[in-house]
């Protein structure tokens, strides 16, 4: 089995919800305490920072962003659950029908065996709280706080597909943690930076409070570039086994051309599987860096089923990625991370327009008198 691939499955493994990510966070620790170099950081809201410097003078300071929450259940309520019933909400995106009748699995606070739970109503999303009032219906007495997620199969690799509960963002996670691993182990100048942030799906809330503090993480340098990992809705152009994307925007914004460029090229120079989309079936954290002044990117692959949503079926499913896009994406964070700007590469690659040519040819094409069209003469 492959590195990412493996990875991914330990991640996946673990329940993680906005604002309830404790399990994914020691694993994630455990996973950087194993990767020689890297210094680690947590952020008073419980962000993790890492980041390899080697020779980093010489390097492009580059940071990747990923969040390690997918949309989820938490019941807080301690009054007693009586007659069946637990009182909790909903965070994340996912559509109205989705939820009445749907099983999910809840977990206490330090179990990881589950107790099954049936969704008996579900309000709308409210906008004083941006989440759900979620009522299930459970065999027992349950202990709070605790966390829910969609009863669906456990995460596994199968015919080159990856399934699970949570493929957007723990494959995103998954392809920069075996990228920061393979970095590791190399000579070359680097200096990345790794940011795995809470609650992104209740509304890149660890993203915002990190980038609102005024005494930053000492870790993260502001003056490179900021590249979202994403694993985003598969588009009618961008189906699984496509490869990577350098992603040019999502739903609520256009990212950098020179940040998006530079992603392109770093694919091209490595001969990577990925081309640009604009891939907008959700806002990513690309776009809370861009408000906050950053110069910013994206990667991502496709994922189908996203947010659980089996839009065939009507009903909750796994959610899927292609592997070969995965070790893509693995491979184009590794070349973003080494890529050094060269602007005879723009023109190697002929992605990029020679205008200092162009403005030559104008300047003497146009006004050579030998090529000069008659006048033309209007009116009678």
């Amino acid at each position: 089995m492959s590195q990412v691939a493996d990875i991914f499955l330990k991640l996946a493994s673990v329940p993680s919800v906005p604002l309830g990510e404790f399990r994914m966070m020691r694993l994630v620790d455990e996973i950087l305490s194993g990767i020689k170099g890297v210094e680690v950081e947590t952020d008073r809201f419980g962000n993790r920072i890492a980041r390899l410097r080697r020779d980093h003078e010489e390097a492009s300071p580059v940071t990747f962003v990923a969040h390690l929450d997918h949309p989820g259940f938490l019941f807080e309520d301690p009054t007693p659950n009586r007659g069946g019933l637990l009182h909790g909400r909903f965070e994340g995106r996912v559509r109205d029908e989705y939820f009445p009748g749907s099983s999910i699995c809840i977990y206490t606070h330090e179990s990881l065996e589950a107790e099954k739970a049936v969704i008996l109503e579900a309000s709308g999303n409210r906008p004083d709280t941006d989440d759900r009032a979620i009522t299930v219906e459970v065999a027992g007495p349950i202990e709070v706080p605790a966390i829910g997620v969609w009863d669906v199969p456990p995460a596994k690799l199968e015919n080159g597909i990856l399934s699970g509960l949570a493929c957007d963002d723990l494959a995103g996670c998954a392809a920069m943690l075996t990228a920061l691993k393979r970095l590791s182990m190399g000579f070359e100048p680097v200096d990345i930076t790794l940011i795995f942030t809470r609650a992104e799906e209740a509304g890149f809330c660890g993203l915002l409070a990190l980038l609102a503090e005024e005494e930053a993480p000492s870790l993260i340098n502001f003056d490179g570039d900021f590249i979202s990992v994403e694993i985003s809705g598969e588009t009618p152009s961008v189906q699984l086994g496509g490869g990577a994307i350098v992603r040019v925007g999502d739903q609520a914004s256009t990212f950098h051309p020179h940040v998006v460029n530079r992603c392109h090229l770093a694919a091209l120079d490595g001969a990577i599987n990925a081309s640009r989309a604009l891939m907008d079936r959700g806002t990513c954290e690309a776009t809370p860096m861009i408000r906050a002044g950053l110069s910013v990117g994206g990667v991502c692959i496709p994922v189908r089923n996203y947010h659980n949503m089996n839009q065939e079926t009507g009903r909750i499913d796994s959610e899927k990625v292609s592997l070969a896009d995965l070790e893509a994406l693995v491979d184009l964070i590794h070349a973003i991370s080494l890529y050094r700007s060269d602007p005879q590469k723009s023109v190697a690659h002929g992605k990029s327009l020679d205008f200092e040519l162009f403005l030559r040819k104008g300047r003497t094409g146009l006004t050579d008198p030998t090529k000069q069209e008659p006048p033309i003469r209007m009116g009678n």
